[in-house]
């Protein structure tokens, strides 16, 4: 593509002139720009979207950019702007252009890595994520940790490591049965793949990540071991990488654990374990007991049951507003599945016109706990009512 084609999105000429595309993906492209008022080169993501076939990708947009306005640590790009159109128009992000090559343009050119350098790399990799775990409230989970998502500059004695693309970023604290399956097969973990996610999965990304530089091999044209979606890592770095230390496979057995509880139980022993294999110990892997992995899972459901089955909780309403309301003497319901063990789940909402106060229950397959009845009034433009079923009139 010649300068000649390049033209500044008409929103974006008195503020910046774009030089060269960067990359491009399936619903959008960053380009490398330069900005006019003191000529600093940054890096503009554009995204055009159909109202009609990727709203959910508009979402995952707004989310990147309001993510990337609050970070601000070593190795994530700098945010300076976003310019957000509506769901069906252009929507730019930008952000600080990093000139490091990805890593995966680093294999094709270069081929597989050795085991020291591919190390240094995941200590840098694991350094970002303890800063986005731990300096953040909830823990910034990114989701989509690859080679080509990762930038790279391997002169000198330690690599310098950029993660970019926080399109698929989630928030663990706010998983629904609407969120988005995001990732990429091969480095996305198992549970991930059911539409969870916890602190683990960018660890087992990592690992992935690892035996790809170490290999040379994408996750997509490894063996598998019976199931299609079990990735024979294993078999690869033998076939591929036998010179891999005994320490370096027990550390991507750990991190490639299927069960994320038996990953390493957060980013401080995450980078202790790749530390101990740097310095040329074996690994010591810190996980959850079992004990500690049941309290996890209770917990876990239990945090679902709050999203999904508040407590009732005093709202506030306007009493003009309120009674122009509708009303019903029913139920409003939700169903949704929890995913454990096949469980159905069906919760049943009631907002009492009384006391003003959300009532719920739950039942699980057959089994009933009778809600609380009363007459219920409720606002059809309450954000609450968008995922419940239509009013039952009983």
């Amino acid at each position: 593509m010649s300068n000649d084609e390049i033209q500044t999105p008409e929103r974006l000429k008195d503020d910046y002139t774009f030089i060269r595309l960067l990359g491009e993906g399936t619903s959008g492209k960053t380009w490398l720009a330069k900005r006019n008022s003191d000529e600093q080169l940054v890096a503009v993501k554009v995204m055009k979207f159909s109202l009609a076939e990727n709203f959910k990708s508009y979402e995952l947009f707004c989310r990147e950019a309001q993510v990337m306005k609050s970070i601000n640590i070593p190795g994530v790009p700098k945010f300076f702007e976003c310019q957000a159109g509506d769901a069906s128009s252009l929507s730019y992000i930008i952000q600080e252009y990093i000139e490091y090559p990805s890593l995966q343009a680093i294999i094709s050119e270069r081929g597989k890595l050795n085991e020291a350098t591919v190390l240094k790399i995941l200590e840098n990799l694991a350094e970002i994520i303890y800063q986005l775990q731990t300096n953040y409230a909830p823990p910034v989970i990114h989701r989509d940790i690859k080679p080509s998502n990762v930038l790279c500059d391997l002169d000198g004695d330690k690599p310098k490591v950029t993660l970019i693309d926080f399109g698929a970023v989630a928030n663990p604290q706010k998983r629904s049965e609407k969120s988005t399956v995001a990732g990429t097969f091969g480095y996305m973990a198992p549970e991930q793949m059911l539409n969870d996610v916890v602190i683990q999965s960018d660890y087992y990304a990592l690992g992935a990540l690892a035996v790809n530089l170490l290999t040379g091999i994408e996750p997509v044209e490894m063996e598998t071991r019976g199931d299609a979606f079990a990735l024979d890592y294993m078999g690869t770095i033998q076939a591929h990488a036998p010179q891999t230390s005994q320490a370096m496979l027990m550390l991507l057995g750990h991190l490639l654990e299927p069960i994320a509880s038996k990953r390493p139980i957060n980013a401080i022993a995450l980078l202790e374990e790749i530390r101990r294999v740097r310095n040329g110990e074996l690994p010591i892997p810190q996980t959850e007991n079992e004990d500690d992995s049941a309290k996890s899972f209770g917990k876990r459901v239990l945090a679902w049951l709050k999203n999904h089955m508040p407590r009732p909780k005093i709202v506030i309403i306007d009493d003009s507003d309120y009674a122009e309301w509708p009303t019903t003497n029913g139920i409003i319901h939700s169903a949704t599945e929890l995913g454990i063990n096949n469980h159905r789940v069906r919760a049943e909402y009631t907002f009492d016109a009384n006391d003003r106060t959300w009532c719920g229950s739950w039942k699980t397959n057959k089994q009933f706990v009778t809600p609380c009845h009363c007459i219920v009034r409720y606002n059809p433009k309450d954000p609450r009512f968008n995922s419940l079923e239509k009013l039952s009139e009983s």
